[in-house]
């Protein structure tokens, strides 16, 4: 199986195609939304709300034995704070049997909301279609509602300015 190295959840990942390197721009821990009424509507009729949300996850990996070619698949699954898990629409073929490491560039444009709290995109990897899916990385993110940061009034911003989490 192959090894996963690292998965950052950001805006966005930029592959330079001269040196080969990876840009990460805006790494996301925590996001605020600020629900309209639309949504707090569909929310309090027990509705289903779908955040539009456009980030990546970029992800390294490289083989697990660097002379034996392979190949696996990826997935992501998004764990709600409740502990309900939403996976992916589908999977992504991955090859490592041209070059000895990979990176992966994978786009989410949604997030299922299941309110405020911890949220966890899951990186998950499988050698073939037959076998299990294993957790490679957790990535969290917080999910603050715009209510809980002005009840939290100064030490919101402060927590802001300090880089410090929740």
């Amino acid at each position: 199986m192959p090894i996963h190295i690292w998965s950052v959840l950001c805006e966005r990942g930029v592959l330079d195609s001269y040196s080969n390197q990876v840009t990460i721009m805006n790494v996301i821990e925590q996001a605020t939304i600020k629900p309209d009424a639309d949504m707090v509507k569909a929310l309090a009729e027990g509705k289903k709300v779908m955040l539009p949300v456009k980030v990546q996850i970029v992800s390294l990996w490289e083989r697990s034995e660097p002379e034996k070619p392979e190949r696996f698949q990826i997935r992501v699954v998004l764990t709600l704070p409740d502990g309900t898990e939403k996976p992916s629409a589908g999977t992504v073929d991955c090859d490592l049997v041209t070059h000895k490491g990979l990176r992966t560039f994978t786009s989410i444009g949604n997030l299922s909301y299941g309110g405020p709290g911890n949220y966890h995109y899951l990186v998950q990897q499988r050698r073939d279609e037959q076998a299990e899916w294993i957790t490679a990385a957790s990535l969290p993110v917080h999910i603050i509602v715009e209510s809980e940061t002005k009840e939290a009034g100064g030490a919101a911003a402060t927590r802001a300015t300090t880089g410090k989490r929740k």
